[in-house]
């Protein structure tokens, strides 16, 4: 009886590891990512609003794929107020407490990026953990 449920577990959690590399391969970058990522780059200069901005573009441009960072920054498909977001910090940083109430997730973010993780990658990675953990 006690061989069954071990191979019924087995079973589930390569399932689910089966399950989370297909959410990892068909990831999305979406618009909360500026905004997380921005949250901790803000932690780390609190009086560089244009530094911060400047960080969370380039560093989700290098590590989304170019469709994807078009969509993000308002692109393809266009949509003026998310370039608006792109091209002007304040804008911007006018967004930014909408993420940071998110105390605890934000510095999830800030120790996944200071143990050598991208802050975009960190954001996958909590997405990733916590899909693979639901399933349980």
């Amino acid at each position: 009886m006690n061989l069954k449920w071990f191979f019924s577990f087995v079973f589930i959690v390569f399932l689910s590891v089966y399950l989370t590399s297909l959410n990892y391969k068909n990831r999305e970058y979406d618009w909360d990512m500026p905004g997380y990522v921005g949250s901790v780059y803000k932690m780390e200069f609190p009086d560089s609003q244009d530094k911060v901005h400047k960080l969370t573009f380039q560093s989700i441009k290098e590590e989304a794929p170019r469709d994807h960072y078009q969509k993000l920054s308002g692109v393809k498909p266009f949509r003026n107020a998310i370039q608006l977001y792109e091209k002007n910090a304040r804008a911007f940083s006018e967004q930014l407490p909408y993420y940071e109430i998110k105390v605890g997730y934000n510095l999830v973010l800030l120790l996944l990026y200071k143990i050598g993780l991208s802050v975009p990658m960190s954001v996958i990675v909590i997405s990733l953990l916590s899909y693979f953990f639901q399933q349980y």
